[in-house]
């Protein structure tokens, strides 16, 4: 109801001059502007930790239905998406995987090294496993080619810019005329498994938030004033996003105030104790 009500345009009198109907020789009509495009500005926060791993088909058969619905192809929307992990970058979370919060736009197919797993707890059997396979199911691209488009519709300078635009936009998309719609989501979704495992999905977008805002930074422009924000969790795990002066509770030299009984590290299950008690 949100998007539908963005499409009301203000209604103008408009005087038609002389006519014999009416009193005093005029006919006043209403004459409406046309509806402006719906418009909605998503951010998708994908879980690519180790525990996603049963996940990896269902997540690949959906994310292009689901690009799919949130196109709005039926109401002709203006849609924009940024794709982001839950691997948020702090204490508990380091590595080359470390990028949560920024945008995350290349094909799955440029980095399936990210679908290979180590079993490091006993989760699932031990050793490792290799979801790679998956990636290539659901995905045809190689790579998610986009073209310059403008940030804002009053700037006329274009860039290449670090989201994904549907092709119904006032400008036809950012996307390469080759690259369908679904298909960029799709392929830039499927992150893998080799992320962290305290998923912090609400700091992420967040961060993306922030961006959006910065004239300095590359995102700026893809929040637009009259659009619905959208934010889409794909997880299987509570929230870990946390201020920065909370991360002690992490820390195996703390009060261990919300760890489980007999851990001798930090595991996933804090974050829902700490959200529970």
């Amino acid at each position: 109801s949100l998007l539908m009500a963005a499409g009301c345009g203000p209604g103008q009198a408009a005087d038609q001059g002389d006519d014999e109907v009416g009193g005093d020789g005029r006919t006043l009509i209403m004459a409406w502007d046309p509806p402006q495009q719906p418009r909605a500005d998503m951010i998708m926060v994908v879980d690519d930790s180790p525990s996603m791993r049963p996940h990896q088909n269902n997540l690949g058969a959906n994310a292009g239905f689901f690009a799919e619905v949130v196109s709005f192809e039926d109401i002709d929307a203006d849609v924009r998406v940024v794709v982001t992990t839950t691997s948020v970058p702090g204490p508990t979370c380091t590595g080359s995987r470390a990028h949560g919060g920024e945008p995350m736009l290349d094909s799955c197919r440029s980095h399936l090294e990210d679908f290979v797993g180590v079993d490091e707890h006993g989760e699932y059997g031990g050793g490792s496993e290799d979801l790679s396979g998956v990636c290539e199911v659901y995905c045809d691209l190689d790579s998610i080619d986009r073209v310059p488009s403008r940030g804002f519709e009053d700037d006329p300078s274009e860039a290449l810019r670090p989201w994904f635009e549907a092709p119904q936009n006032v400008f036809g998309g950012n996307l390469a005329a080759d690259v369908p719609f679904e298909q960029a989501v799709t392929c830039a979704l499927m992150q893998g498994i080799s992320g962290c495992s305290f998923e912090s999905p609400m700091e992420a977008a967040a961060r993306i938030v922030e961006q959006a805002h910065d004239p300095d930074d590359p995102l700026y422009g893809f929040r637009r004033e009259d659009a619905a924000l959208l934010v889409a969790v794909f997880s299987d795990e509570d929230d870990c996003s946390h201020p920065d002066g909370s991360a002690t509770i992490f820390d195996p030299d703390g009060e261990r105030v919300f760890w489980p009984d007999g851990a001798d590290e930090p595991l996933s299950a804090i974050c829902f104790n700490a959200g529970h008690e």
